[in-house]
């Protein structure tokens, strides 16, 4: 191979590796961690005075669910902890004695996690919401979300000891049926 060439073949190979690191450069920051945006961090910061409320007055409940929900609103519909803020909130209603807000907040918290295929927080929000609909003696919703916990407790996405938890917390066919015959009273 004569000097020319060889000369030839290392300019070339050099303006090919020079050309690709920008790129490779580009592909890498596509990679970088997520940004925290002003909506998550002032999120957060409500989650964290509802939970001082939640801990210390619960003459407060209301307030309490009031900047979960807010910060629920806050999240994107892929943050995780939107779906936590939704529960926690449903709970203050519930106990708070607003139960109809308190099932339709565990209903959304619900959905919300199966979008981003959270099945172990899908099916605790679906019980809690069977439960909650138990007591207001609705029969077809207590029905409908006890069927889709059970479904969703089977997942192979689950661990053993998840499938379990959801399985006690769900009751034996016995047990749900005697919750159903508690609903179907007059």
């Amino acid at each position: 191979m004569s000097t020319y060439t060889r000369q030839w073949l290392c300019a070339a190979g050099a303006l090919i590796v020079t050309s690709a690191v920008p790129a490779r450069a580009h592909a890498q920051a596509a990679l970088e961690p997520i940004r925290v945006t002003e909506s998550r961090l002032r999120a957060d910061q409500l989650d964290q005075q509802a939970e001082e409320i939640e801990r210390t007055d619960w003459g407060e409940l209301k307030k309490a669910a009031g900047l979960r929900e807010q910060a629920a609103e806050l999240r994107t519909l892929a943050d995780p902890k939107a779906v936590a803020s939704l529960y926690w909130a449903a709970r203050d209603r519930y106990y708070s004695d607003d139960r109809l807000a308190g099932r339709r907040l565990m209903e959304e918290s619900a959905e919300r996690a199966i979008s981003i295929g959270d099945v172990v927080g899908a099916a605790t929000a679906l019980t809690e919401a069977a439960y909650i609909s138990a007591e207001l003696k609705d029969v077809e919703r207590t029905r409908r979300f006890a069927s889709r916990a059970r479904l969703l407790a089977l997942s192979p996405m689950l661990t053993d000891d998840q499938r379990s938890q959801l399985r006690a917390r769900l009751g034996s066919d016995s047990a749900f049926q005697t919750l159903l015959a508690f609903v179907e009273k007059p």
